[in-house]
């Protein structure tokens, strides 16, 4: 079990939330070694290889998911509070050493996102949702924030696992927040949609009129254009799902739906269509398997590592609030 990164003396409640990570990955990974060892190294490959985690792996933490999938959960709410105190550190001048933890972690919290909520029966993830309050955060967020296509999509594919009853509060959202809240919305509600499909004509009239009042009430271009093309990509999203699909899959030369949005590329930037192609995956990886979301070892390799990719991707989210995790109440 690799110690915990120490840091500065004059930042202990970092460091307090460095030691709980370290004990809470020794805890999941101690249930796992008693359960199955294919599991627990596949857990140890989970936390260390970043963005090439595989679909082989993940599926053989997936059987022993109901077992520690709460903790799991836990555990991605203590992520998101380390990233949050510590984002002006790497926003600021960070080094190579500093960002390599940064990009394990992030591709963790997406990893255990979708491992919990894959976990059957899903019937906690709702209740769960009651309890966090919904002022900064909503179970697709954690991931938008970090503004990586790979992981935004993740939360997308989450929030519909979360059920019908958090609609009402991704609309709210919609309707008041501030342009990376509103597409971390937009995101959650096509994916409900999508997956709840007796219900997408109802979510999506609610979801146009609200995209249409925000663009005629914007106080700026580029306020209006945010919101027009939130309209548009959830219009095509919902109502033409080949569409947007085959918009997506244009993105590369070969590979599923999944491989073409598995990219460094800003979640919230456009495509030269005018398109979030975030939002237009949702139609087709909405309601597909956790399993597809992770490479297949016999598909292209991903990128080496590079600090510059990192350090590229952190300098994006220094537009997103600070301590925007969810404080755990249960």
């Amino acid at each position: 079990m690799r110690p915990a990164l120490r840091v500065e003396d004059t930042d202990p409640e970092l460091q307090t939330l460095e030691d709980e990570l370290a004990l809470g990955e020794q805890y999941l990974e101690s249930i796992l070694v008693l359960a199955d060892g294919e599991a627990a190294r596949a857990f140890v490959a989970m936390r260390t290889q970043a963005e090439r985690f595989s679909a082989s792996g993940f599926t053989a933490l997936h059987r022993w998911a109901p077992i520690f999938a709460l903790r799991g959960y836990r555990h991605t709410v203590t992520l998101q509070a380390v990233f949050d105190l510590g984002r002006a550190r790497l926003v600021d001048g960070p080094t190579a050493a500093e960002l390599r933890p940064y990009w394990e972690r992030v591709h963790l919290l997406g990893h255990l996102t979708v491992l919990a909520a894959a976990a059957e029966p899903a019937d906690w993830l709702a209740e769960m949702a009651q309890t966090f309050a919904w002022r900064a955060w909503t179970p697709s967020f954690p991931l938008v924030r970090e503004r990586i296509l790979r992981l935004a999509v993740r939360g997308g594919w989450a929030s519909a696992r979360f059920g019908l009853g958090v609609v009402a509060p991704y609309l709210q959202r919609l309707a008041t927040g501030q342009p990376l809240h509103a597409f971390d919305a937009a995101l959650g509600l096509v994916s409900i949609a999508t997956v709840h499909a007796a219900e997408r004509r109802a979510i999506g009239g609610e979801l146009a009129a609200i995209l249409r009042a925000r663009e005629s009430a914007g106080r700026d271009p580029v306020h209006r254009q945010v919101f027009a093309a939130l309209a548009r990509s959830t219009r095509l999203a919902l109502e033409q799902p080949d569409d947007a699909q085959r918009i997506v899959l244009g993105r590369v030369h070969r590979g599923g739906l999944a491989r073409a949005v598995d990219s460094d590329d800003d979640a919230a930037e456009l495509d030269a269509s005018g398109y979030y192609p975030a939002i237009l995956a949702m139609a087709g990886l909405a309601p597909a398997s956790a399993a597809s979301l992770f490479p297949v070892e016999a598909e292209a390799p991903a990128p080496p590592w590079a600090p510059e990719r990192a350090a590229e991707t952190v300098a994006r989210t220094r537009v997103a609030p600070p301590r925007a995790a969810p404080r755990w109440t249960n």
